[in-house]
């Protein structure tokens, strides 16, 4: 056998292997050959005209996860744990083959800021939602995406077609779930101490818009009121695991 040839089967092999891996023009790395570089981008801004950031990780499109931290300023932990897992992630980019995660660590940088609930207008992010059961007031917002916080949220999941939420809050300690998602969120609960626990989809909410109107898998995932007194390594070593799971596996 020539030598071109020789090179031609192992450049077909090479190429069946990428495919196999899920990966599209990406550099060699490991057992599967292939690195998912991150993606820095810019969501938007908030009502302050801070930048909202988020990260796009993957090799693939067999399944789009979108995580978020902080969409309410006065749980700052959720933060930090969506922060750690989107590094985390970065660099294992094993986990995420054949899988786009798209992670937004601060969700309502305005209201971080100020350590409080609500945006720069006094709205809670999390009730501005155009959900079916919303109720259209002053801290919900008179209409639905009356904020550019909730209006990002929902052009990310349009533009990278979300098939999973998880959102991280503080302080109820549980895996709560909208829409088709009772079964992760039971997945999810058998990698850590947290209870299942199905908290009703809240008007306007997040999980009321993309969990029972769109359909979409919503995992509220409740950090217990404990995790204010923690430090971020003991946060990511209690917490973060049910996370990467349900990110690594796709259930």
């Amino acid at each position: 056998m020539s030598k071109n040839l020789n090179r031609f089967f192992i450049s077909l092999l090479f190429v069946i292997i990428l495919i196999l891996c899920g990966c599209e023009g990406l550099q060699p790395l490991g057992p599967c050959l292939c690195k998912c570089s991150e993606k820095k981008l810019i969501a938007g801004y908030s009502v302050l005209n801070k930048q909202i950031d988020y990260s796009v990780i993957g090799c693939g499109s067999k399944k789009s996860i979108l995580v978020i931290g902080g969409i309410h300023g006065n749980e700052p932990k959720s933060t930090v744990l969506a922060e750690k897992i989107k590094v985390y992630l970065s660099t294992n980019s094993f986990l995420t083959i054949k899988r786009t995660v798209v992670i937004i660590p601060a969700a309502n940088p305005d209201g971080l800021a100020a350590g409080t609930r609500y945006n720069a207008n006094g709205v809670d992010i999390n009730r501005n939602f155009p959900a079916a059961n919303r109720v259209n007031n002053k801290k919900n917002g008179y209409a639905g995406l009356t904020e550019p916080e909730s209006v990002i949220i929902k052009e990310l999941i349009e533009k990278h077609k979300i098939d999973m939420i998880i959102s991280i809050h503080e302080p109820y300690g549980c895996i709560d779930w909208d829409g088709p998602a009772e079964e992760l969120a039971h997945k999810m609960a058998g990698h850590c101490k947290l209870p299942v626990k199905k908290l009703g989809a809240m008007p306007g909410s997040l999980g009321s818009y993309a969990g029972v109107t769109l359909g979409i898998p919503v995992i509220t995932y409740e950090l217990p009121e404990a995790v204010g007194q923690m430090n971020d390594d003991t946060i990511w070593h209690l917490y973060a695991e049910p996370i990467i799971a349900a990110i690594e596996n796709g259930y």
